[in-house]
This record gives C-alpha cells, structure tokens and sequence, in this order.
C-alpha cells in the first residue's frame, strides 16, 4: 500500500473493533522548548510502541509489526528478540506492545493483536534470555503498559482492550499470576495504556473512547482506589507515560487522525499540561534516559507502512550571554593597553 492510500487508525490496538479511514500526512515535528533539539534514531520501523532504557543508556523498542524488539544506541540498532506473535486486528498487524525496563534491569514486554486471553507478558534478561512467560488471564490482553515498584517489584500491567489494570507480586524472585488490581470501565475510564509509580500513586493513561477523550488519572496503587479520575485530560488517544529527572510527566497521544500526535509535558501536581513536541504523525512511546533529560519518542507512521521513526530530544546548554562571551576579548584590549 502506497503510503498515501487510505488505512485503518490506531484505534483497533487498544481494543476498539470499529475503524474508520484517513489519508495519511506527512509529518512535519515542532518542537516546543527552544532548549531541546530534535534528532532521529532510526527509520522505517513498523508500526513501533513501546521504548524504555536501561541504566547504561541502550534503548529497548518494540518494533510491533516485524513481531521483535530492537536494542541499541546512538543510532545503531539490532534484534534482541524475534519471533513474537504479529495479528491482523481491523486492518492494523500487532505484536509487542508495551516494553519496560525494571529497576532491577531485567526487560518486560507485553503482547497485543490476538485473543483476549492468549496474549501474555514476558520478563528478559537485557541480553534477551528468558526469565519467566507469566500466564496469560482470561481477562487481559493488548498490554500497553507495565512498570514495576523499585521497591516491592510489583508488576504492574494495563490491560487495552479490557479496560483492566493487573499487578503480580514476586517469591524467590519469580512472579505468580496476575490479579486484578482495579477494573476502570465503571468509571468511564476506557483503555488504559501507560503506568507510570511514583511512590503509594499509580498514574495510568487512558486512550478513551474512539480515541477522542484520553485522560491521565490517579490510582492507590495498593488497593486500586481511584484518587483522581481525570488528574490530566485532554490528550485524544493517549499511549505511554514517563517522568523527566525533574519530577514533570510526559505523555504521548496519537490523536483520532495522523499529524495530531504530540509529546505533553505535565506538572505532577496540577496536572496542567505543556506541549514539548507536536505534529507528530501517531505518537506511540515515550522514554527518559538516565540522565533525566534526554528523551526518546517514538513515532508510528502511517498504519502497516514501516514508516516508523524513533526520535531523540536532547537538552542542549542555554546560550552564554553577550557580556560573558566578551569578557575574554575586553581582558585581551586591556592587556594590550598595558
């Protein structure tokens, strides 16, 4: 399919069965903190997701659609793993979806594009070594999220297309079944994708309904209460969250047509949202390397096109002013004068 024909939306990757058709557009990124600089890692990925990195800076990318992860750097990428299971869901081909790396710097993936119920969550070694498959439940599939308590190592994982959030708790280092932590639909709270801890709080993401309404809200990430249901709102199709060195959320949203995607920039108090990058053509991912600051974002393209794209924003040092870049120069005059 050339890539200005028209293809299905995102929309069936977080468990909606109806699609409807766009043309797609180039997209053309804005960035809006003049104190970053965007640069692009890696082109021609298909249909990518979920992105994390580990403690020494290789990134991790779920590259959906060729069913593998990538890992590497600095613009060098390869497989780590192959062979994950890639469904045709309404037109759109889905394998791995959401991928994090654990404090103890093992490597979850979750799968997505089969049945509810057959789609399972895997823990890696960062060399791609199997540690453990959790069963899969019949309650859970599209895992578009997962993050682990640095503490307790509680797995956390979202459920997309059951509107679920599961944790699983570890003995002897191994994790038992997933159980149901909080079931979001009653609340209006429709396809959770992104989690994101920050001590006893759970911040999930909601793509939402059709994509139109995606929001951020608050859970008690021991009981699954809810806290705060709509602590950000506003970001049509929501997909992933991650936290700045300096405490501000980010959110990446796919928005209902390509060329709405946009990286939000979000105070983690007021919940009142910036946007960092825009004109995106679907965001799908979104992850801070240890440094705090430099962020990888990833991009899908066009559905089904491999015209997927991983971005880096780098910060870059604030310009010195005029009167320090001239010290140098007046010392030289007065030593002339001398």
């Amino acid at each position: 399919m050339s890539s200005g024909s028209p293809v299905p939306t995102r929309l069936a990757l977080y468990g909606w069965t109806a699609f409807s058709i766009f043309t797609p557009v180039a997209a053309a990124q804005i960035v809006h903190d003049p104190g970053y600089v965007l640069s692009t890692e890696l082109t021609g990925l298909s249909n990518p997701q979920g992105v994390d990195v580990d403690a020494s800076g290789n990134v991790y990318l779920a590259d959906s659609a060729a069913g593998r992860i990538l890992k590497g750097s600095g613009g060098s990428y390869a497989p780590l793993i192959t062979g994950i299971p890639v469904s045709e869901f309404f037109g759109l081909n889905i394998g791995p979806l959401a991928v994090h790396v654990a404090p103890d710097q093992t490597l979850w993936y979750g799968e997505g594009g089969r049945d509810t119920g057959v789609e399972q969550v895997h823990r890696v070694s960062l060399d791609g070594g199997m540690i453990q498959t959790l069963d899969p439940t019949p309650d859970g599939g599209n895992w578009s999220g997962i993050t682990v308590d640095p503490v307790t190592g509680r797995l956390y994982a979202s459920s997309a297309n059951r509107d679920r959030i599961f944790t699983s708790d570890p003995t002897s280092g191994f994790y038992g079944t997933l159980t149901l932590l909080a079931d979001t639909s009653p609340s209006a709270l429709i396809s959770p994708t992104g989690l994101l801890l920050d001590g006893g709080i759970l911040y999930a993401g909601f793509y939402g309904p059709w994509g139109a309404e995606g929001q951020i809200a608050t859970f008690n990430a021991q009981t699954g209460q809810i806290l705060n249901p709509s602590f950000a709102t506003g970001m049509p199709g929501l997909t992933s969250l991650d936290r700045l060195g300096n405490g501000r959320l980010l959110a990446t949203q796919v928005g209902t047509t390509d060329g709405e995607g946009v990286l939000w920039s979000i105070d983690p108090v007021t919940g009142e949202k910036t946007m960092l990058v825009s004109e995106l053509t679907a965001a799908t991912g979104v992850a801070v390397a240890p440094d705090g600051t430099t962020i990888y974002l990833v991009d899908m393209g066009a559905a089904n096109e491999q015209q997927g794209r991983l971005h880096k924003l780098t910060l870059v040092p604030a310009p010195a002013s005029a009167a320090l870049l001239a010290l140098p120069l007046l010392w030289r005059r007065r030593r002339s004068a001398e």
